[in-house]
């Protein structure tokens, strides 16, 4: 079947390029979904059983022809990948993207200014997403939280975020149109996600990242009706369609579940059923006895839940842990999201938010 005629709905094959275990959670959310999933990781063990569906595989380039999606959540890519039209996120922009003959223009179009003394604001994150018809009518506000223990104390470790999804801002105008040339020219797809830093009359940009970052794609699925796979493939093929799935006042919220030390075959997580499209297992995998941890990272996975407000955000995260949580060696910050009403508030008041 043709790339144009292909049904969003239909069972297809992905492959998902990883550096670590970054791109296990959207391996197991895409499968979950019907389709036939494939990994590539070089420090990343094998995330499902042995059988119709296998893992992983080493030599991709030889079977280009048979993947209709390739979904990279690193930079590190064979080059033969990055001239695939069914790649999103990263390759070949990424390199354009740190060249000095590009980054001068994004600095001018982006008007980036950086401030030799600590600035008084509120730190958020941007994502659009970018198809081959231009920038799809959507974007997604997130406030991260980057410390390990509760009140903002601690290591730097992503804790957990919370989203909105909207269809106009004045931070959409100022960052993202004027990278618009540059992106059509680089024939870019995918998220393009901006970190900044904003005052009352003022947005400073920290960096732009290319990946589809999973906890990004955790936030928007929750706000997203649709599939996670008719999203990508809107991008690869027409992209840019209004939708009424995407007009919402909801909220959602992802909350970071951690273990200290990892250790490989143990059960921390023993999820139902109607818990799993909320979970996103990350450094674990798939057994006869049950979903167990790789060893790799410590990290996880990731609770989410979607909400008319946090307060019933957190309510459903709050059930979904009591459910899932087998071991309490499982760590988790139980205040995230708190003061979220009143950061989006604050950003809205200044004019930056609709």
């Amino acid at each position: 079947m043709s790339q144009g005629a292909k049904k969003e709905d239909a069972m297809s094959s992905i492959l998902i390029i990883s550096e670590y275990d970054e791109g296990v959670p959207l391996a197991f959310a895409l499968r979950s979904e019907g389709h036939i999933v494939r990994t590539l990781s070089k420090h990343c063990p094998e995330i499902f059983n042995e059988g119709a569906n296998p893992a992983r595989i080493t030599r991709p380039t030889q079977m280009l022809e048979q993947f209709d999606l390739l979904l990279s959540t690193t930079t590190q890519i064979d080059p033969e990948l990055e001239k695939s039209k069914r790649l999103i996120g990263a390759g070949r922009f990424h390199t354009k993207l740190l060249d000095p003959v590009y980054t001068d223009s994004i600095r001018m179009s982006l008007l980036l200014e950086t401030s030799p003394t600590p600035l008084n604001g509120q730190k958020m994150l941007v994502t659009a997403w970018m198809s081959s018809n231009g920038f799809c009518p959507f974007h997604l506000i997130t406030l991260t939280y980057d410390r390990l223990m509760e009140g903002e104390r601690g290591p730097l470790f992503y804790a957990g975020s919370t989203h909105k999804l909207i269809a106009q801002s004045k931070l959409f105008d100022f960052v993202f149109l004027p990278l618009l040339p540059l992106l059509l020219k680089v024939n870019f797809i995918g998220p393009l996600t901006a970190c900044l830093h904003l005052t009352s009359s003022m947005c400073y940009v920290n960096w732009l990242s290319p990946l589809p970052l999973p906890f990004i794609l955790q936030g928007l699925k929750e706000l997203y009706r649709p599939s996670l796979f008719s999203l990508l493939w809107e991008l690869l093929s027409n992209g840019g369609k209004e939708r009424e799935e995407v007009k919402s006042n909801e909220c959602s919220l992802c909350v970071s579940l951690s273990c200290s030390p990892p250790r490989a075959d143990e059960c921390f997580l023993n999820p139902p059923p109607e818990a799993l499209p909320h979970l996103w297992l990350r450094d674990a995998k798939e057994t006869p006895e049950g979903f167990l941890t790789m060893g790799t990272s410590g990290l996880l996975g990731c609770i989410s839940a979607r909400g008319v407000t946090i307060k019933e955000c957190k309510r459903r995260v709050q059930r979904t842990l009591s459910n899932a949580i087998k071991s309490p060696e499982v760590q988790y910050r139980s205040d995230i999201g708190d003061n979220a009403e009143q950061r989006f508030s604050e950003i809205r008041g200044w004019g930056w938010m609709i």
